[in-house]
């Protein structure tokens, strides 16, 4: 009760302003079509009050069967005619006005029914010109509504004739002698008034179509439904409910829509694993207030739970929607769709090297890193576009190089997972911890390997490179993500401390002076920092190379003489 009691509090205090473009959009100026194809002013452009009308001149001679008005007519339309003219119709001289002269109903007659006056101004409606014998009496004035008697089709163009006899009665064609003697014509000034649009039915809307883009926190998105059209904007309560696909999305919650509609009063959401799911809930609103032509009622919050390319329908169904008295109002309704989609995107990834901050035990090496996801198309960053699983390979010339270890990082260290060593590369492969769909970039990082430099100290043939090559890089609904080209890679040469591109004093000096003070000569990969992996690998210390005195050592006595370019000593 006190929930029932809030919503109609809200309700009796907000007032819903109809907008004047509401108006517009259903009264505006423009041109609409009529069945013809042709456009015809629209009434309220045009100034009338009544049916939208045209109006044409046309000359009817007396020489042939049936002549285009280029007018289209249908249920409804009002005909009006007028006619002028006299025409002289046989050898003798005769005359007629279009009201005719002899009776008629003679098999030659270009319309046979008797009733319809010889040489008289006749009409036909049809879908092309014929000689059936069809056809009305027009005369010098006509008012009448589609459909009329007598007429070939209901509905179609209309025709306007001379009701002479020269018409073969075979109905084959027309009598050359009948034609012959005919001269003059008739002038008819014919209106056609198209009938007004039938009042428009109230119809309950949701979207036709609507995507969700997967691989996205929040992978959710808000339907509303809309009731349009109420009559005089009489809407008083309804119930409504929304089967849709729930292996593709799931309903979440109803929300309420626009004033007096702006709350639910009751809602029930029923979501298996599999087949139908079905959201149901209605509204009533406290008081009698007016509702514009367009009104939200309604927002109803799906989640994706399927894959890119799954798309289930949103299947409405209008249970019950009545006016302010309670009576059932006519509807009709618009069901839509949600369709599950991935934006293609691309992933900036990186190859550092560094010293492994998380275990001592690994001091030397390089690590994998996720820095960006972004639209391949636009280069735009996807902040939110989630990492669930990644499968990458280090690789090296195995003759300059050999990884010592291997270690994952969190949260990548769940599901199938590998860090295996092999000759020249390394495999890692992993999931992230996170239940559920993934983790966003950065991601610093993935894996650490410990590497350690075989080859020699000479700037050309002891350079070795090392690459990061992405073998799968998978977002939380499963899409691929391609890494941006071209893989990851870093030149390393054995005793380069400095990473000048050779092994010199300078370099013995950066490993003693962070030997004595690392904040000051900090590892790293940049300017006056102590490259980890070209100074560790010095002097191959243990199972894992540290960076120390030694490697310092080392590249004194090479460059005078006492060790070679592989730091062997010389015999």
């Amino acid at each position: 009760m006190v929930f029932i009691a809030a919503f109609c509090l809200a309700s009796s205090i907000t007032l819903f302003l109809i907008l004047f473009n509401n108006v517009l959009a259903n009264f505006g100026t423009g041109s609409v079509e009529d069945i013809t194809g042709r456009y015809w002013p629209k009434e309220s452009a045009a100034g009338l009050s009544g049916p939208l009308a045209t109006t044409v001149t046309i000359n009817v001679p007396s020489t042939q069967a049936w002549t285009n008005t280029g007018l289209t007519v249908g249920s409804g339309y009002t005909i009006s005619v007028t006619g002028t003219g006299v025409i002289i119709f046989d050898s003798a001289g005769r005359t007629a006005g279009p009201d005719g002269v002899d009776p008629g109903g003679s098999c030659s007659n270009l319309v046979t029914d008797p009733s319809v006056q010889g040489q008289s101004l006749v009409g036909n409606i049809a879908a092309a010109s014929s000689l059936d014998g069809k056809g009305f009496f027009i005369g010098s004035s006509f008012d009448g509504t589609v459909p009329i008697a007598n007429t070939t089709d209901a509905a179609g163009t209309l025709f306007l004739g001379f009701n002479d006899g020269f018409v073969k009665c075979d109905r084959s064609g027309l009598d050359t002698g009948g034609v012959g003697d005919n001269s003059g014509s008739f002038t008819a000034t014919v209106t056609v008034l198209a009938p007004p649009p039938p009042p428009p039915v109230l119809s309950v809307t949701v979207p036709l179509s609507t995507d969700v883009t997967l691989g996205v926190s929040g992978t959710s998105t808000t339907i509303p439904v809309d009731v349009l059209n109420a009559p005089s904007g009489d809407l008083g309560a309804y119930q409504f409910e929304i089967a849709y696909d729930s292996t593709v999305i799931t309903a979440t919650a109803v929300l309420g829509g626009d004033s007096p509609f702006n709350g639910i009063t009751a809602s029930n959401i029923t979501s298996p694993t599999s087949g139908a799911g079905v959201v149901a809930w209605n509204h009533f609103q406290c008081g009698s207030q007016s509702v514009p032509a367009a009104i939200t009622v309604a927002n109803v919050v799906f989640e994706a739970v399927g894959t890119a390319g799954q798309c289930s329908v949103v299947d409405l169904t209008v249970v019950e929607i009545v006016d302010n008295a309670g009576a059932a109002l006519t509807n009709t309704h618009q069901d839509g769709q949600i369709c599950l989609v991935s934006i293609t995107a691309t992933a900036e990834t990186g190859l550092v090297a560094v010293q492994d901050v998380d275990d001592p035990a690994l001091p030397t090496g390089v690590k994998s890193t996720i820095d960006l996801i972004k639209n391949t198309a636009t280069g735009t960053p996807l902040p939110t576009r989630e990492i669930a699983s990644y499968e990458a390979n280090i690789t090296f010339p195995a003759a300059q190089a050999v990884g010592t270890d291997c270690r994952l990082k969190s949260p990548f260290t769940s599901g199938v997972t590998d860090c295996s060593i092999l000759a020249g590369s390394v495999h890692m492969q992993a999931t992230a911890v996170t239940t559920g769909t993934g983790v966003v970039a950065p991601i610093d990082p993935l894996a650490f390997v410990a590497l350690r430099l075989l080859g020699s100290n000479d700037p050309v043939s002891g350079l070795t490179t090392v690459s990061l090559t992405f073998v799968e890089i998978l977002d939380g609904a499963g899409n691929p993500i391609e890494q941006e080209p071209p893989p990851d890679s870093r030149t390393f040469l054995r005793g380069d401390a400095s990473a000048n591109g050779s092994v010199g004093i300078s370099d013995a000096l950066f490993i003693g002076q962070y030997l004595v003070s690392p904040a000051s000569r900090p590892v790293g990969e940049g300017p006056g920092q102590v490259h980890p992996v070209n100074a560790g690998s010095v002097n191959h210390d243990g199972p894992n190379d540290v960076i120390s005195l030694a490697d310092a050592i080392l590249i004194a006595q090479f460059l005078v003489g006492n060790v070679d370019e592989f730091y062997e000593p010389i015999p």
